[in-house]
């Protein structure tokens, strides 16, 4: 039979058709959902002080992006939340379809997606917190990035950070220094009985620097690779 993976052919797409989603969602509620409050605020702010004539409060604008289609269609570009920063949601989308992909098939193995605050490594010790508890004890700049997914494969636990970048600049570009923060954790901090991976998917960016970052990883229970090269290993170490 012939083996099956969970394959995003762009994830610039899967960004592009979610933005959609949002601004049709942001729309049809009359900026109630899947808005971005800072930017609405920007707007209604706007209007108000540049046409005191035809708005005198927020009522008369919703009011009006009510009755007009065409302005509520534009207001939902404009307030809705952008979908370059909902990583996340890519993220989870990659797990789950690996979950689904290779869970049937593959005996006594299973992934899944981690909440974004269940599982934080702390810098210079080998715990792992929730963030609630880590800030407790912990400046933020003591917490890692958290852990994205975890599971069972081969009859070993294991853990993984996911990051999708998609072109550069911003915060794409701390991605890789998040990622090294985990790696040099893990030289110190992880358990030889687990695995661990660091899911990197890049678009648009330049391939040498996941190439480097992988260079620089020599555990051999620890793992840097992208989504299709992830189900493959997870397949051997099942195996």
């Amino acid at each position: 039979m012939r083996k099956q993976y969970f394959i995003v052919d762009s994830f610039s797409d899967l960004r592009i058709n979610r933005q959609t989603r949002n601004n049709q969602k942001c729309a049809s509620s009359l900026l109630k959902e899947c808005i971005n409050p800072k930017q609405k605020t920007r707007t209604f702010d706007s209007l108000l002080r540049n046409h005191p004539d035809k708005f005198k409060n927020e009522s008369q604008i919703l009011s009006y992006i009510e009755k007009d289609p065409v302005a509520r269609s534009l207001m939902g570009m404009i307030c809705s939340i952008n979908s370059s920063r909902q990583g996340a949601k890519d993220e989870d989308y990659v797990i789950s379809g690996i979950k689904e992909a290779l869970e049937p098939r593959l005996p006594n193995f299973n992934i899944d997606n981690l909440k974004p605050n269940d599982m934080v490594p702390i810098r210079g010790t080998g715990e792992v917190l929730t963030r609630k508890k880590a800030k407790k004890k912990y400046s933020k700049t003591e917490m890692l990035k958290s852990f994205d997914f975890n599971g069972k494969v081969g009859g070993k636990l294991f853990y993984g950070s996911a990051k999708i970048v998609v072109g550069k600049g911003g915060h794409q570009d701390n991605v890789l220094h998040e990622e090294a923060d985990l790696l040099r954790w893990l030289s110190s901090h992880r358990k030889k009985d687990c695995f661990y991976f660091i899911l990197l998917d890049f678009e648009g960016h330049d391939p040498k620097d996941i190439e480097d970052i992988k260079g620089s990883n020599n555990m051999s229970n620890v793992f840097i690779c992208n989504h299709i090269e992830l189900q493959k290993k997870l397949e051997e170490l099942n195996d």
